[in-house]
């Protein structure tokens, strides 16, 4: 009898071209957006493509933005927490 004993991963598996599930929800994310921009703005082409074209390389940046083999996402959450904690000053 043989046992699968599953170890917890160290890193997020690669789904689609090398994107996690997280990347690919900004993806999905600025699609989806993409999308009711679409569908709501009527009044101008042109401020239409260019609102879709930054909703796109927002989503994109996000996705595939990394540094350190960290996203672009978990950066902008520590680099928030570092800001909002209190500070302890010692006298």
């Amino acid at each position: 009898m043989t046992r699968t004993v599953f170890l917890p991963l160290k890193r997020e598996p690669a789904i689609l071209f090398g994107l996690t599930m997280a990347d690919l929800l900004w993806v999905m994310a600025g699609g989806t957006l993409d999308l009711v921009a679409w569908r709501a703005f009527h009044a101008s082409r042109d401020a239409l493509i260019i609102a879709i074209a930054l909703i796109s390389a927002a989503s994109l940046t996000m996705a595939l933005a990394r540094m350190d083999g960290t996203s672009l996402p978990e950066w902008l959450w520590r680099a928030l927490n570092f800001w909002l904690r209190p500070r302890l000053y010692l006298p």
